[in-house]
This record gives C-alpha cells, sequence and structure tokens, in this order.
C-alpha cells in the first residue's frame, strides 16, 4: 500500500507529522513553564507599613486596616513556618595535639 503511493504523499504526511509533534512540544514547555511559574509567589505584595500609610491618609477605614494587617500577620506566620531551619555553622575543632 506505501509502495504504491507517490512519493510527494509521503513527504506531505511526514511534514504533518513533523508538524503536530512540534506544536505538542510547543505546547508541553508552554504548560510546563506556567505550572513551575504558579508555585512561585508573584511579589512581596502589601507591607505593614503600606496598610499604615493608607489607613493615616484615609484611604482604608479601621475594619479593612485591621482584617488586611490579620491577613499579612497570618501569612508571614505561615511564611515562617515553610521555610526550612538552617543548621548551625559548624563549631571549630579544637587541636588536642599540640598539648604536652
Amino acid at each position: 500500500m506505501l509502495a504504491d503511493a507517490p512519493p510527494f504523499s509521503f513527504f506531505v504526511w511526514l511534514m504533518v507529522l513533523l508538524v503536530i509533534l512540534i506544536v505538542g512540544m510547543y505546547v508541553a514547555v508552554y504548560v510546563k513553564k506556567r505550572l513551575k511559574d504558579a508555585d512561585e509567589p508573584t511579589g512581596p505584595g502589601f507591607t505593614l507599613s503600606d496598610l499604615r500609610q493608607l489607613h493615616k491618609s484615609g484611604q482604608m477605614s479601621d475594619v479593612e486596616f485591621e482584617r488586611a494587617k490579620a491577613k499579612i500577620l497570618v501569612a508571614a506566620k505561615e511564611a515562617a513556618l515553610r521555610e526550612p531551619t538552617k543548621p548551625p555553622p559548624p563549631r571549630p575543632k579544637l587541636d588536642q595535639s599540640s598539648g604536652s
């Protein structure tokens, strides 16, 4: 069956297959990049200082300020718990062979 087909038809199907593979690889790379970027934080967001300025300037009510402040404190505590603790630096060994 394949031997009866003209060579032009074979190359057309080969090119179609190649295009499908290239598009599939592009989609896989795009999805992988999007999944990786979703795990990373988007930025620092608001700090307590920013909230205090908004509250002081009247752009934020007392209730809004307290609610936002509570969210920032909870997020900071969660981030501190997620962060791995660093082991203490190694203590230098005392050279005991130099003694008497």
